[in-house]
C-alpha cells in the first residue's frame, strides 16, 4: 500500500539552510527537554564515552599527543560530512504555532567549519577521567558535542621506553538528534524514524483497535494492587545532578553468566531483567502483614533492524530510531511481613527461574511483533563490540556505555559487554537516591543472577 511523508523530507528553507517536520520519537524528546527546561538541565540528553589509548615512544610523546588531539578534530569534521545531522537541532518555530522543526545549516567553506568546530569539539583538562567527569553535571549543547577529556598522565614503567596516550571522548548531545545506539554507533544521515521503518502516516483500523486495548492494558495494570518502585533518599522536588555507577564483571565471570544464559535459551539481558522486580521488592519497607506487590515497566528496543536499507545500518548513527514495547511488562511478587524469616534458598531459586521465562516470553513476543514498529516508536544495549571495534589502527578502544540524563525519580538500568566484560550500570539524579544505595541496588541485582544461576 503506497503512502506519502513528505513532511518529513528535508526541504531548503532559505539558501543553506534545510528544515523538516519532527516524527513523534523526536517530538517526544524535544518536548520533554522544553518543560524541563527552567532546571537549567536538558532531559534524557545522551551522554556517550569511550576512552581510547595509543603506545607512542617516550620521546616522541609530546608530538604524538598534538598528532592525536589534532587527528579527533580532523575525525570529528569528518563526521560532521558523513552524518550531517550531528549538525542539526529541533527549534521551536513561530510559523508552525510554537511547534517544533528539526533545522540544519550547510557548512558552507573553511570559517563555517572553524567556527563548527570551536563551537562543538571542546577539550577539558581538569584533571577528572571522563567518567568522572560525565559525573559532574557537565553542560549540555544544543548541537551534539564532543568533548575531549585528557585523564591524569600515569608515568610510563620503570625501564619502559613506551607511553601510552590516553584521551577520554564524552559526547553530549540533545536526545532528539540521536539515541543510545546511535551515539555509540558515531563514537544519518537524515530521515526519522517514520521514514526509515516505513511507518504509514496513520495506523490501519486493526492498528487503531490494538493501540485502544494497548492503552486500557496500561490503566488496568495498576488497579488494586500496589506498583513497585525505588524507594528515595529525600524528598526533593527539584532535580540535581545526572549521575552514572556501574558494575564490571572479569572475563571468566561473565563467560559463566553466558554459559548459564544459554542452557536456559535466555540471553544475558533476560538473565539481569528478572533480577530487577527481584531487587526493588527486597529492598521495599515490610509491613505487619504479607502484601502483593507489582513489577510493572517496558523495554527499549533498538529498531534499526526494523528499518529499510541503508537505515538499517551503521550509515546512520545521528538519528533516533529505538521504540519501547506497546504492551507493560508486568512481574508480581509478594513483600514477606516484617517478622518473616524469608524465602528458602530453594523458593529464591524457583522464583527467579519463573520470571526469567516471563522475561524470555515477553521480550520474545516483542521481537517477533511484526506490528510492533508501526505501533509503538516513542535500553538494553547488547553487545557493544559489533558497534566499537575494539582497536583501529594505533588506537585501542576501552570502556564504552551510553546514558540518557535522568532527571526523574526513576533508575535507568543499562547492561552491555565489551571486550569480554559485562557492564551493569545505573543512570540517577542525586537529589533523590544517593551513590551508595544505587550501588547496593546494582549489587543486589547481580547476587540473585548468581544465586538464581547457581555461579
Amino acid at each position: 500500500m503506497a503512502f506519502s511523508n513528505d513532511q518529513y523530507e528535508w526541504c531548503e528553507t532559505e539558501p543553506m539552510v534545510w528544515t523538516r517536520s519532527v516524527d513523534e520519537v523526536e517530538l517526544f524528546y524535544a518536548a520533554l527537554a522544553e518543560q524541563w527546561r527552567g532546571t537549567g538541565r536538558m532531559f534524557f540528553a545522551m551522554t556517550g564515552h569511550i576512552s581510547i589509548t595509543v603506545d607512542a615512544p617516550v620521546d616522541w610523546c609530546s608530538d604524538m599527543e598534538s598528532a592525536v588531539d589534532i587527528a579527533l578534530q580532523h575525525a570529528w569534521l569528518a563526521l560532521r560530512f558523513d552524518h550531517p545531522t550531528i549538525g542539526a537541532r529541533v527549534v521551536r518555530d513561530s510559523r508552525l504555532g510554537g511547534g517544533f522543526t528539526k533545522t540544519y545549516h550547510t557548512l558552507i567553506d573553511a570559517i563555517d567549519q572553524r567556527a563548527w568546530l570551536d563551537q562543538t569539539l571542546v577539550k577539558i583538562s581538569t584533571g577528572q577521567t571522563g567518567a568522572e567527569w560525565a559525573n559532574s553535571d557537565p553542560p549540555a549543547p544544543v548541537y551534539p558535542t564532543l568533548f575531549v577529556v585528557s585523564p591524569p598522565a600515569v608515568a610510563p614503567s620503570p625501564g619502559s621506553a613506551r607511553k601510552r596516550i590516553r584521551r577520554d571522548l564524552v559526547i553530549r548531545s540533545p536526545h532528539d538528534i540521536m539515541d543510545g545506539i546511535g551515539t555509540l554507533m558515531l563514537l544519518n544521515n537524515l530521515p526519522p524514524y517514520r521514514i526509515a521503518a516505513g511507518v504509514p502516516p496513520t495506523p490501519t483500523t486493526a492498528q487503531t483497535a490494538r493501540l485502544q486495548a494497548l492503552a486500557e492494558e496500561k490503566r488496568s495494570a495498576a488497579l488494586g494492587v500496589e506498583l513497585l518502585t525505588v524507594p528515595l533518599s529525600s524528598t526533593e522536588v527539584v532535580p540535581g545532578k545526572h549521575q552514572r555507577v556501574a558494575i564490571t564483571l572479569p572475563v571468566q565471570e561473565t563467560a559463566r553468566i553466558l554459559a548459564k544464559g544459554r542452557e536456559l535459551g535466555a540471553t544475558v539481558t533476560h538473565i539481569f531483567h528478572a533480577a530487577i522486580p527481584m531487587a526493588m521488592r527486597d529492598i521495599q519497607d515490610p509491613a505487619a502483614e504479607a502484601r502483593r506487590v507489582r513489577y510493572v515497566n517496558y523495554i527499549l528496543r533498538n529498531e534499526r533492524p526494523s528499518c529499510v536499507y541503508p537505515y538499517s545500518t551503521d550509515l546512520h548513527p545521528a538519528s533516533v530510531y529505538h521504540s519501547v514495547s506497546g504492551g507493560s511488562l508486568m512481574v508480581d511478587l509478594t513483600v514477606p511481613r516484617a517478622d518473616s524469616a524469608g524465602s528458602s534458598a530453594d523458593e529464591q531459586v524457583e522464583e527467579y527461574g519463573r520470571i526469567v521465562s516471563k522475561m524470555k516470553d515477553f521480550y520474545f513476543g516483542v521481537k517477533t511483533d511484526a506490528e510492533h514498529a508501526h505501533i509503538a516508536p516513542s535500553s538494553g544495549l547488547g553487545p557493544i563490540d559489533p558497534i566499537i571495534v575494539p582497536s583501529k589502527g594505533p588506537f585501542e578502544m576501552h570502556d564504552p556505555w551510553v546514558t540518557g540524563e535522568e532527571l526523574g525519580t526513576g533508575l535507568g538500568v543499562f547492561l552491555g559487554t565489551y571486550r569480554d566484560r559485562l557492564t551493569l550500570s545505573a543512570a540517577y539524579n542525586d537529589a533523590f537516591h544517593d551513590e551508595a544505595k544505587v550501588q547496593d541496588f546494582l549489587e543486589r541485582c547481580k547476587d540473585i543472577v548468581y544465586r538464581g544461576l547457581g555461579i
